[in-house]
């Protein structure tokens, strides 16, 4: 298959992109001094306010604009199962059960990581690959993995912008398919900072002219 693997190099002494792991818990990506995101594969925990069924490892928030800004947001009020950018499938169906790992509050699947494979960082990117798992809460007897992923991401630097890949690859866990049905949001997910929200001249806008009206799926 194909595998998210980084070897962690040493430091370059021109690093205009660094990676650092933080608490065991984060890796922090900065360019040129200013941070750029933040991968939390260690299981981050709700505020207090919010039921801890809504704690989330796998995935990358805060990401900062290069003036400073906060651009994603976490488990917000108004959808507390939304991190940053994050995979989690909505419709789907495992050995004929329903399964929904986007909504986690439903308590009927779950994305988490399972380990970092490294990371990287230069005067050109930085980047880290790392492995997840869908788990199906609904299987009888015991919870049983139904999808495995691996991401493979970079950070670039750039004067007036930061600009990031994303690599997502995934493969059934065993031999059971896992079935995506058809639905209007699902997968690659991003959440925009709390700011924006109701706010005139806020705008989303994809490489192929569509908006947040039909952008979704």
């Amino acid at each position: 298959g194909d595998v998210a693997t980084f070897d962690v190099s040493e430091r370059h002494s021109e690093t205009s992109v660094s990676a650092s792991d933080l608490d065991k818990k984060h890796l922090l990506f900065r360019a040129r001094g200013h941070s750029v995101m933040r991968y939390n594969y260690g299981l981050m925990n709700p505020p207090a306010e919010i039921e801890s069924i809504y704690a989330r490892s796998g995935y990358i928030h805060p990401i900062w604009s290069p003036s400073g800004r906060i651009v994603s947001n976490d488990f917000p009020e108004n959808h507390k199962h939304h991190h940053g950018i994050w995979f989690p499938w909505t419709g789907t169906v495992f050995e004929g059960r329903e399964v929904d790992f986007w909504n986690s509050g439903k308590g009927q699947g779950k994305v988490e990581c399972t380990g970092v494979d490294g990371f990287v960082e230069g005067a050109v990117f930085a980047g880290f690959g790392s492995r997840h798992r869908f788990i199906d809460l609904t299987a009888p007897g015991s919870p049983k993995e139904a999808l495995k992923e691996s991401w493979k991401v970079k950070v670039y630097p750039h004067t007036d912008y930061f600009l990031g890949d994303f690599r997502s690859v995934q493969e059934c866990a065993g031999p059971s398919p896992l079935k995506l049905k058809k639905y209007r949001y699902g997968g690659f997910g991003f959440r925009g900072s709390g700011q924006w929200e109701g706010i005139d001249g806020c705008e989303y806008l994809t490489s192929e002219g569509r908006t947040r009206l039909n952008g979704h799926a």
